[in-house]
């Protein structure tokens, strides 16, 4: 399932990186575009409302581009933060050296490293519970 999440995730930070260079190449566009009409409109009043006008949305997108940035670190921050967690939970014994190379292979590695660890878990609480009614039954 982590997997899965991981793999929804990478898709949409695709296409949001893909919305932002055809975006960018847009602006750059827009900017060529204003330029030769300045060029063919010396003193327009036109031409410097369109520079303005893309200053403007330029700047914005600047704007929307650094908040965009800063959550994708503040998510990677917050997923990396819970991982560590998970890996402390099952790995007690694991120094902080181990469980920072741990989170650093990834959620694959780390999902499957849980996941064996889980099962081992789950095979010895089993193997106790059988012990404990084989006493008592």
């Amino acid at each position: 399932m982590v997997v899965g999440v991981s793999d929804e995730l990478n898709k949409l930070i695709d296409q949001s990186n893909k919305a932002v260079l055809k975006l960018k190449k847009g602006l750059e566009t827009l900017k060529e575009e204003n330029a030769t009409f300045a060029a063919k409109n010396p003193n327009s009043s036109e031409a410097r409302i369109r520079e303005n006008l893309h200053a403007a949305v330029t700047r914005k997108f600047r704007e929307i581009l650094k908040e965009y940035q800063a959550v994708q670190t503040d998510f990677k921050k917050d997923v990396r933060e819970k991982v560590t967690r998970q890996v402390k939970i099952v790995f007690p014994e694991a120094n902080d050296d181990e469980v920072g190379r741990m989170v650093a292979d990834g959620d694959a590695a780390t999902a499957q490293a849980i996941r064996l660890r889980m099962t081992g878990i789950n095979t010895e609480i089993s193997e106790d519970w059988n012990k404990v009614r084989a006493t008592v039954g």
